[in-house]
């Protein structure tokens, strides 16, 4: 029950009104929310769903221009290699020649083939550099136009044109003309100077007898031999295929204002529309520019007007006009498709434009606009729809909170849920709040009691622990008992310099991003971490879990934790933070574990001679240059598993009896044998010197490899100087290895 408290009485509401007035207050919130944003940022949806319906339809364009370039790409190429294999020569007895006008009918029939499986091909053409000869094959609606011009001595040409009907009937004629050469073309001339496979600017294709209006494209590829140019290939296709796929199937917008285009950037900076769903209007006639008294851009020779692509500056569609003017002269970015607003008049409009991607494509851009108005009457359509949606939702779910309600009996399930959850001590789960309903609101506060009681004993007591005592249903009591423990004990090297470069946020930011790191491994070791002290880390193995391998997991976190240091260095590097690289000493023992301290406050915690060791081992990381170093004990316990070297003899302050020291290497599974070797080496000898037997130690111990030659080197320079303070034992012996250098 919802309980109110007044002057007089109580106020008490069902948990089905209380439950069904919270919906539906939230509900409609929620949906006057939702209708006020959609309201007030209707128009900016509608130039990004503008801008995402123009991107989306440029790409299904570039499909389809990549599908007529690749076309004439491939097959390019593949003629190429056919006639260097000399596949398409005469007689194999030419095979090593180069072709002739002879070879026309073997590269006629090849073409003709080619031609009848793709239909995007207009043009198949091959020009040889020498004498001039050319063959076409020419696609003219059903039909299919060989055309070979053979050029004789006094330079006329011969023209023989063989038409392959679609019935299968081939006619002939043959016709002479002197005004023609394929080596003064521009597709020829282009691929003459770029001495590789390219694509030249697009032009009006040539025509002999009447004027042509079709403007092409040409993937000229020119053929080398020793060298020097031999022929010219050539695969085109009819720019008209592109502009009717715009105006067939690209669709943009509702009011017929939207148009898709293709732009060209020319070779001499200049820019020509190449495909529009008008494209009657991409050509006007015009008197071509006189070139040293001849023209290679000569469509239909001896015509004053000639066909050619009408400039952007000047093209009829004022449209295009405008957002062309919006297009920088050079844009370097190829892949993100670059949406832009404008203005023609009166209306706005929005666009976008995208370079076609790939170095071995023509230089075109990709472009599309639409009137802002076609997206935003949908905008304005989709809210009615929204609305009339909302209300009728609204008012099921109105309905179906009425009737869930009244079949609830109880919301104790969560309770439940929350209880079960503490049972296996998940505390991460979120507060359970407050309820309106007296009887679950008690319950819920009960629950939210017990989680934050166990979630502060958790703060100072290993989850382990916590989760034992729980399960157990024991109180905490003081108490220790002995057990065999392997402890860690952690520092930063030089952290006071690097404190004093940093502001205590930073300092604190940095820190947590270090220990967090440092005890995650930890813990996934199996260890428990016992306390902070300032950037120090102090941890234990075995306990509150027994682990019989508590000395080998806490050296694996130990190396672990040192190349995980690594790469967070690396990290910090790159962000201009100081780097933080620890020190580390191991020891294992017997110690007392358990919970010390008062009855008002627990510490559950290890003592004894093993700790202060592990402190002592970490900071004679300074003195050895180390940054790993375990107890003697340790060692003894990991020896299988680890490869370690000794670095000395020393007593702890405090006891009487000195230990070895070790420097943990790495594993022994992942160490060379040399390695394992030389360690061992420097074992022995070193337990030799500590035993006085000086002699014997010098002689285990070879000189490192190059050592002589590097001291005759310095001999020739310098006088060596060596100083020892036991020179007899140690000195003599590593002099007489050296061959008795100068001693001063």
């Amino acid at each position: 029950m919802f309980e109110l408290k007044t002057k007089n009485k109580k106020l008490r509401f069902t948990f089905r009104l209380t439950l069904t007035t919270i919906f539906l207050t939230l509900l409609a919130l929620s949906s006057l929310a939702i209708g006020f944003t959609s309201f007030l940022f209707g128009r900016q949806n509608a130039s990004d769903l503008s801008a995402q319906i123009i991107e989306q339809t440029s790409n299904r364009i570039d499909l389809r221009i990549r599908s007529l370039l690749d076309v004439a790409l491939s097959h390019s190429k593949i003629n190429e290699n056919l006639i260097n294999a000399g596949l398409l020569r005469l007689t194999e007895a030419r095979h090593s020649e180069l072709l002739t006008s002879k070879d026309f009918p073997a590269v006629s029939s090849y073409f003709l083939e080619v031609m009848k499986v793709h239909k995007e091909l207009a043009y198949l053409s091959l020009a040889i550099e020498d004498t001039g000869e050319y063959c076409m094959l020419e696609r003219k609606q059903e039909n299919i136009t060989s055309r070979r011009f053979i050029r004789n001595a006094d330079n006329l040409i011969e023209i023989h044109d063989y038409e392959y009907h679609h019935d299968g009937e081939v006619t002939h004629r043959v016709s002479e003309y002197n005004g023609y050469d394929p080596r003064k073309r521009p597709w020829y001339v282009a691929a003459k100077e770029a001495g590789k496979q390219t694509w030249p600017d697009s032009f009006v294709f040539w025509g002999t007898n009447e004027v042509s209006t079709t403007p092409g494209k040409t993937c000229a590829t020119p053929i080398y031999s020793e060298g020097r140019l031999q022929y010219v290939l050539t695969a085109d296709f009819e720019l008209r295929d592109l502009s009717n796929f715009l105006k067939n199937k690209i669709h943009v917008g509702n009011s017929g204002r939207g148009r898709p285009f293709i732009i060209e950037q020319r070779a001499d900076g200049t820019r020509r529309v190449v495909a529009h769903p008008r494209a009657e209007i991409l050509t006007e006639m015009t008197k071509p520019p006189e070139q040293d008294g001849e023209t290679i851009l000569t469509v239909v020779p001896g015509q004053d007007l000639q066909p050619t692509l009408v400039p952007i500056e000047n093209f009829p569609d004022t449209v295009v006009r405008a957002f062309a003017k919006n297009i920088p002269d050079s844009f370097s970015n190829e892949e993100r498709v670059v949406s832009l607003s404008f203005n023609v008049g009166n209306e706005h409009f929005i666009g976008s434009y995208q370079r076609l991607r790939g170095s071995n494509y023509p230089d075109w851009i990709t472009c599309m606009v639409m009137p802002t108005s076609d997206v935003l009457g949908s905008v304005q359509r989709n809210n009615l729809v929204n609305l009339i949606i909302g209300l009728t939702a609204f008012a099921l779910t109105s309905l179906m909170c009425i009737l869930l309600s009244t079949r609830i009996s109880s919301p104790l399930r969560n309770v439940a849920s929350e209880n079960e959850r503490i049972g296996t001590f998940d505390l991460t789960a979120n507060p359970v709040g407050r309820s309106h309903i007296t009887e679950v609101d008690q319950l819920l506060v009960a629950t939210e009691s017990m989680k934050k009681s166990l979630r502060s004993f958790a703060k100072y007591v290993p989850t382990e622990l916590v989760r034992e005592l729980v399960s157990s249903q024991n109180e905490a009591q003081l108490g220790g008992q002995r057990a065999t423990l392997t402890v860690y004990f952690s520092d930063i090297q030089d952290f006071t310099s690097i404190a004093e470069k940093l502001s205590a946020e930073d300092l604190v930011d940095h820190l947590e991003d270090y220990l967090t790191a440092m005890s995650e491994q930890i813990t996934h070791d199996h260890g428990t971490i016992d306390k902070y002290i300032g950037d120090a880390v102090m941890a234990f193995w075995g306990a509150p879990i027994p682990n019989k391998n508590h000395a080998a997991d806490a050296c694996r976190a130990a190396l672990a934790n040192q190349d995980k240091l690594q790469e967070l260095c690396k990290t910090w590097r790159g962000q201009g933070k100081p780097e933080l690289w620890t020190r580390i000493g191991i020891s294992s023992g017997e110690l007392v574990i358990g919970n010390m301290g008062s009855e008002e406050r627990l510490n559950y915690t290890v003592i004894g001679n093993p700790v202060n060791l592990a402190s002592r081992l970490e900071s004679l990381n300074k003195v050895y240059g180390t940054k790993i170093i375990i107890s003697q004990n340790t060692k003894e316990l990991i020896s299988d598993v680890f490869v370690v070297r000794p670095l000395d003899l020393v007593a702890v302050k405090g006891q009487e009896v000195g230990n070895f020291i070790y420097e943990l290497v790495g594993f022994r599974n992942e160490a060379t044998r040399k390695t394992i070797e030389l360690a061992d080496e420097y074992e022995s000898a070193l337990k030799t010197y500590i035993d006085s037997r000086f002699e014997e130690a010098t002689k285990k111990l070879d000189l490192l490899d190059g050592a002589l030659d590097f001291l005759n080197q310095v001999r020739q320079e310098f006088q060596v100087v060596i100083l020892s303070d036991t020179f007899h034992e140690i000195a003599y012996p590593l002099l007489e290895k050296l061959g008795h250098p100068l001693l001063l």
